[in-house]
């Protein structure tokens, strides 16, 4: 490309940028009355959208829902060798925080005495960004405490003696209700 050539390409870029927002104010004072009208939906929409501020609130309600369901449908179903009802056994938590930044949250098998003296072992499988993502507990209670920075689902594989593996596993909600 020679200089002139360049020159003219810069002036031809500098005319469209400096159009553009001539355009849009000519549009908005054209339109005013339509576009006043249409504003209120407009920003609706908006704070519905991935990334607006009432979408985000949603969203936390959907993911604790959506954690419940998992929670329930990760229930076996009723076992003869066990002889206790598969929907006592479940992982619960609370959370409070620490700072502003961090959480201590303590995740802990629950079930019912008869079944808890038949576990072995529980093994809770944390979120893949921490260190030690694999906790073994072997003896009662059955008890998992992290410091955390964000909300993650806990597996716990349970092993009882005569061999057998139960699975749970619980979306661990930041919030003090937990």
């Amino acid at each position: 490309m020679t200089t002139k050539e360049i020159i003219d390409t810069l002036l031809k870029l500098l005319e469209l940028i400096i159009s553009w927002p001539t355009l849009f104010l000519l549009v908005g004072v054209v339109f005013y009355k339509d576009v006043k009208e249409a504003m209120p939906s407009l920003l609706k929409r908006i704070r519905k959208a991935p990334g607006g501020w009432e979408f985000d609130e949603e969203l936390q309600e959907v993911k604790a829902e959506v954690a419940e369901l998992i929670n329930k449908n990760e229930i076996e179903k009723d076992s003869t060798v066990l002889k206790v009802d598969p929907h006592k056994i479940h992982l619960t938590h609370t959370s409070t925080p620490l700072d502003g930044k961090y959480w201590s949250v303590t995740a802990k098998l629950e079930a019912p005495e008869d079944f808890m003296n038949m576990v072995e072992r529980v093994e809770f499988e944390r979120h893949p960004s921490f260190k030690n993502r694999i906790h073994v507990v072997r003896e009662q209670p059955f008890v998992d405490k992290v410091k955390c920075w964000g909300a993650f689902t806990m597996k716990a594989h349970i092993y009882l003696n005569d061999g057998q593996v139960i699975k749970r596993q619980r979306f661990l909600a930041l919030d003090e209700g937990h």
